[in-house]
């Protein structure tokens, strides 16, 4: 059978199922919000209550989201029912990483109790009237497929040794077959694919293609099956690169998707960055008349004026609604910030009038395979030959023309970072020269605030005009657009749940009894392996010099504070692989012998994750207190090891800062 007579057949049985549902209504303005459910499931401890478990849903609730969409973990391993895919809680190499131990333990104490997560989490956002998504990321790469006993059985199916290759049919059967499991057994509102973890399918993806596309039908055709059984349509959303050219570059034909209706909602976004520059009209013009409803997508992000300007900018190019991934900088559950950015992103109308940030910031590669990356061309980083020029063209969403003349208008920022340490730059905006006199220079950055400026709706063209003696490499334009009456962004509480947010959790000097004491800590990092792993260090030894002898002699107690690394890119590694960084982390159940000069200190406690900063995303520690009399205004001995951790656990710890205080 032909495609055309594929689409046809297709077409022609949803468009009389639906009418024999009563699903001719479309919903309204969506606005998506996947979650992967990681660090949610982190931040829980056993046991674990269902009461718990709303915190995934609740964490939206009342804001502009409509649609709360979970990752089954990382579709290898699953943490639902399933008599398909494994359960994270037998998940063999669990001990190696603290962050996957975390979830394992958390996993094993819902399975013995009986509390399946994608139950509670589909009843509670019905309760608070959510739309209830179950995702399935299609192709994940963060090395887990391995533990996956369909994935090690069947090595026929490999695609790269860590993924599954889709033009194998037992690949196919086997996704369909999750997709079903849960389309069947849970009260679902629709289903995600999430092609872009990671947006690697085919070994030929150009003579494959149709292989995959016949596996959207079937996905189609089962969800069209059970929702006739439920008497309720099941929606299909597929989450895609950031162009139409490169999802047919890795074997997604989302022209053949949306022309044959195999899919309800169609979301695209950058890999891993956060972007304001989605082409957004190429995609609104695909779904024109089709029924497919379109969305634009963010990953990451922090900033609401940086939101805004993007939203803005699709809403007006024709996106449905927004799509959000990885909103990780707000905290858990959101703070104010985060949940304000998710309530105005829900509509253009709630845009206009609000000061925005717009940035020339480029798109993300899109993996293909074989390490080969292809990353989209965008204006930034350019180079502006020595005493030659370049031109920028800055997309702005609001009336600008308006704005000034109604008085609205407050000012606007021009800002151009570069590479040169003071870039003398001359600038024009739209063919006139912007004063000199108004220009300023300092650590690498031009910058002009303009009151009256000259610039309109849709693209402005900035000629920059470089007259430094060599090259500047420009890495980033940007506009701050600030309006009169506009919003300001809420700060986030300073007590979230009892813990500090918005700043670090070491103790600043004028709080509380515990005040800063000057010293230095030798020799970092400290790697204190387990004591089952032969032929690591098991103990640690560190000089910690004490610089003020008048703060020592007027304190009862020292506390130490022992820091993992604060981010992804340790300084003491030249090349930290994630798995080793992220291992590096203490367990609650750890329990040490520390001495100070010799003498055992009695206790010690864990210092949790501090998730507020998204510098200390994955900053963990060990703290104590030893009696100052014990120690010296000199150098100290720390010595330090651990005498009892849980048997399954294999990472061992890294410690890159010492800090201390004195009461």
């Amino acid at each position: 059978m032909s495609r055309q007579i594929i689409a046809i057949v297709v077409a022609v049985t949803m468009g009389i199922w639906l009418g024999a549902v009563g699903w001719a209504e479309p919903h309204g303005r969506r606005l998506i919000l996947n979650d992967d459910s990681t660090g949610q499931t982190i931040s829980y401890k056993a046991p674990v209550r269902k009461s718990d478990l709303y915190a995934m849903v609740d964490k939206v609730a009342g804001t502009g989201v409509t649609t709360l969409s979970v990752a089954q973990y990382d579709g290898y391993n699953v943490w639902h029912n399933s008599r398909v895919a494994d359960h994270i809680a037998d998940h063999p190499g669990a001990g190696d990483i603290q962050s996957f131990y975390r979830i394992v333990s958390v996993c094993r104490n819902m399975r013995e109790q009986g509390i399946d997560p994608m139950q509670v989490y589909v009843e509670r956002a019905h309760e608070k009237g959510l739309e209830f998504f179950a995702c399935l990321r299609m192709n994940d790469a963060h090395n887990t497929a391995r533990y996956s006993s369909n994935f090690r059985e069947n090595p026929d199916l490999h695609l790269d040794g860590q993924r599954y290759n889709y033009a194998k049919e037992g690949t196919r059967q086997f996704r369909l077959a999750q997709i079903e499991e849960v389309c069947r057994n849970y009260d679902i509102d629709g289903f995600e694919m999430d092609f872009m973890r990671t947006p690697y399918y085919l070994d030929n993806p150009k003579e494959q293609m149709n292989l995959m596309t016949q596996f959207v039908r079937d996905v189609r055709r089962m969800m069209i099956e059970v929702g006739r059984e439920k008497k309720r349509k099941i929606l299909l959303l597929a989450t895609v690169p950031r162009t139409i050219a490169e999802c047919e570059l890795i074997g997604l034909d989302v022209r053949a998707w949306v022309r044959e209706g195999v899919i309800d909602l169609l979301a695209a976004k950058n890999f891993i960055w956060f972007e304001q520059d989605l082409p957004v009209k190429e995609w609104s013009t695909l779904v024109i008349g089709s029924g497919v409803e379109f969305y634009a997508g963010f990953e990451h992000g922090d900033t609401l004026e940086t939101f805004r300007a993007g939203a803005a900018k699709y809403y007006r190019d024709g996106a449905k609604g927004m799509y959000i991934y990885n909103f990780w900088s707000f905290d858990l559950p959101y703070n104010a910030l985060g949940r304000q950015i998710l309530t105005e992103l829900a509509g253009p109308q709630l845009l206009e009038g609000q000061d925005k940030h717009y940035a020339l910031l480029g798109g993300g590669p899109c993996k293909i395979g074989g390490g080969d990356r292809q990353r989209p061309t965008g204006q930034v980083p350019a180079t502006v030959a020595a005493n030659g020029s370049k031109r920028f063209q800055i997309d702005v969403a609001d009336d600008m023309v308006g704005a000034l003349n109604s008085g609205n208008l407050k000012d606007v920022t021009l800002r151009i970072v570069t590479n040169a340490d003071k870039p003398d730059l001359e600038l024009a905006l739209n063919g006139v020269p912007i004063d000199e006199a108004l220009l300023t220079s300092s650590d690498k950055t031009c910058e002009v605030v303009m009151t009256r400026p000259n610039m309109h709706a849709g693209i402005n063209t900035l000629k920059v005009v470089a007259n430094n003696s060599g090259d500047v490499n420009v890495t980033s334009v940007e506009t701050l657009i600030r309006f009169r009456g506009s919003r300001p962004p809420v700060s986030p509480p300073l007590v979230v749940g009892g813990m500090a947010t918005g700043r670090d959790s070491r103790y600043a000097a004028e709080e509380g009894p515990w005040k800063s004491l000057a010293s230095k800590f030798s020799s970092p990092p400290l790697i204190l392996a387990h004591r089952g792993q032969p032929g690591k260090s098991q103990e640690v030894r560190a000089t910690v010099t004490i610089e003020s002898a008048d703060a020592l002699a007027s304190s009862e107690f020292v506390r130490f504070e022992l820091r993992t690394p604060r981010d992804n890119a340790a300084p003491h590694e030249p090349n930290p692989g994630w798995r080793r960084i992220y291992g590096g982390q203490p367990w609650e159940t750890d329990r040490y012998e520390i001495k100070i000069n010799g003498h055992v200190v009695p206790k010690s406690q864990l210092i949790p994750r501090i998730s507020s900063n998204k510098h200390e995303y994955w900053q963990w520690g060990v703290r104590f207190d030893a009696p100052a009399e014990l120690l010296r205004a000199d150098d100290n001995l720390l010595e330090m090891r651990i005498t009892y951790r849980e048997p399954d656990i294999a990472w061992g710890l890294i410690f890159v800062r010492l800090d201390l205080f004195s009461r």
